[in-house]
C-alpha cells in the first residue's frame, strides 16, 4: 500500500487563533507503492469544497444536503471555483485537477513518478462558518483506459470561521484528525459529474 509522508495537518491544535492562521495549512506527499503505480501516466489531485448556503457560505452552484444542511459544492480550482476567473484558463482543459502541470513535474524530478504532493492554505476559512475539503489522489489514464482512478483519499476542514479543526460536517467528523478512505463520497461524484460532465472517475 501507498503511504502518506511529511503530512502537516491542523487537526489536533485546536482551537485556533484567527491571527495565526497560518496553523491551517495543510499539506502531504503521498507515494504510491509500485503496484499501485502500474498503469498510471501521472499522479493528481482532485478536491472539493463544501460550504453551507447562506450568509457565511460560498456560492457552489452544485448543491448537496448532509444531516439536514445544504451544501454548496464545486471543483476547486475548476471552472465553478471562485478562483477561477483568476486563474484565466485551465492548465488541464476539461480536466479537475488541482495540481498544476509544474507541480506535477516538479514532485516526478524530486522523488518520481509515483509520488504526489499538496498544499493548501484555505484563506476562505477565515470568512466561512463551516467549510470542507474532500481530497482525492488520482492515478491519471488507469492502464491507457483514458480514465483516472481513485488511490486514496482525505477529508479535512474548519469551523468557527477557521478557529477549530473539524474533518467532515456533521456527528461523524473529527476534531482531532483527518479522515482517510479508499474511495471518495457519493457527494464527491455528483459535484465532478455536475462542474465536469465529461469527465469519468474509476473508483
Amino acid at each position: 500500500m501507498g503511504e502518506f509522508f511529511d503530512v502537516n495537518e491542523p487537526g489536533g491544535r485546536t482551537p485556533y487563533n484567527a491571527e495565526e492562521f497560518e496553523s491551517n495549512e495543510f499539506k502531504f506527499r503521498y507515494a504510491l507503492d509500485e503496484k499501485e503505480c502500474v498503469g498510471c501516466e501521472s499522479i493528481q489531485i482532485i478536491q472539493i469544497v463544501w460550504a453551507p448556503k447562506g450568509k457565511l457560505g460560498l456560492k457552489g452552484k452544485h448543491l448537496v444536503s448532509h444531516n439536514n444542511t445544504r451544501f454548496g459544492t464545486f471543483v476547486d480550482g475548476g471552472i465553478n471555483s471562485p478562483h477561477f476567473k483568476d486563474a484565466g484558463e485551465e492548465t488541464f482543459p476539461g480536466k479537475p485537477y488541482y495540481n498544476s502541470a509544474d507541480e506535477v513535474t516538479a514532485a516526478t524530478e524530486d522523488y518520481n513518478k509515483c509520488t504526489v504532493e499538496f498544499y493548501d492554505f484555505p484563506n476562505a476559512a477565515m470568512n466561512h462558518q463551516e467549510i470542507y475539503f474532500e481530497t482525492a489522489i488520482i492515478c491519471v489514464n488507469y492502464q491507457n483506459t483514458g480514465k483516472d482512478k481513485v488511490i486514496k483519499v482525505t477529508k479535512w476542514g474548519f469551523t468557527h470561521q477557521g478557529r477549530r479543526f473539524l474533518s467532515s460536517p456533521g456527528s461523524g467528523g473529527r476534531a482531532d484528525r483527518r479522515e482517510v478512505y479508499d474511495d471518495v463520497s457519493q457527494e464527491f461524484r455528483d459535484t465532478l459529474k455536475h462542474d465536469y460532465p465529461n469527465y469519468t472517475l474509476l473508483p
